[in-house]
């Protein structure tokens, strides 16, 4: 694999439909070595998700642009919101607590899938029922959590050097944040009990989980 751009961005206000929304989701690359310290990358704000790092594999350009019709050449790097466009990133053998090292440096462990929110669809002009497709598709790519900081650069190599093959994968993580098929509760807080799971991911999982144990407890108290 290899680290083909590095892309930050600033919080900033911008109007999407209609609505003031502060956000960070505006990425550009940046030339040269980008410092990654426990929280990110420098230069890079975070406004609403938590996770530090944000990547995609390159080879999703070309599949979203043929998908929704588009000009892959008109959607530079970080167009996806990605911290880190990787070539050659497969995210189907990714599970959570895999170890990634980019550089000589820097190693990142995977935290989960992407979970989209409406400014994906602002920014792709697609309904928000993009949401599910996009998050369920197998390429949306993976938060990262830092692991070992220090220094990348476009063109670094990136490499699996452990696995967690123990662990979840994160497209089955997204079934189960995103998909409509019941899923037991006991697996739910085993993916919950994941040390470095992603806040996102965790957010949908626990709200998952406690709806069905409140469904639960109603069904218990009217057998009563």
């Amino acid at each position: 694999m290899k680290l083909v751009s590095v892309c930050v961005g600033r919080t900033q206000n911008l109007r999407i439909r209609d609505q003031n929304v502060t956000t960070a989701f505006l990425k550009a690359p940046v030339e040269g070595p980008v410092r990654v310290s426990a929280n990110g990358l420098e230069g890079n704000d975070v406004a609403v998700h938590t996770d530090a790092v944000y990547a995609i594999a390159e080879e999703h350009y070309g599949h979203w642009a043929e998908q929704l019709g588009r000009d892959v050449a008109d959607w530079p790097h970080g167009f996806f919101g990605e911290n880190l466009t990787i070539r050659g990133l497969d995210e189907s053998q990714l599970h959570v607590g895999d170890i990634l090292s980019v550089g000589d440096e820097v190693r990142l462990s995977v935290a989960g899938p992407r979970i989209p929110c409406f400014k994906l669809c602002w920014r792709l002009n697609q309904p928000d029922t993009f949401i599910r497709e996009f998050g369920l598709s197998g390429k949306s790519g993976a938060y990262f959590n830092v692991d070992r900081p220090g220094t990348i650069q476009a063109g670094d190599p990136v490499r699996i050097v452990s696995s967690a093959n123990d662990s979840f994968r994160i497209g089955t993580i997204a079934e189960y944040a995103l998909g409509t098929e019941p899923v037991d509760p006991d697996v739910l807080a085993r993916v919950l009990n994941l040390p470095g799971l992603s806040q996102t991911s965790a957010l949908l999982l626990r709200n998952k989980l406690y709806h069905k144990l409140d469904h639960q407890r109603t069904l218990e108290r009217r057998w009563q």
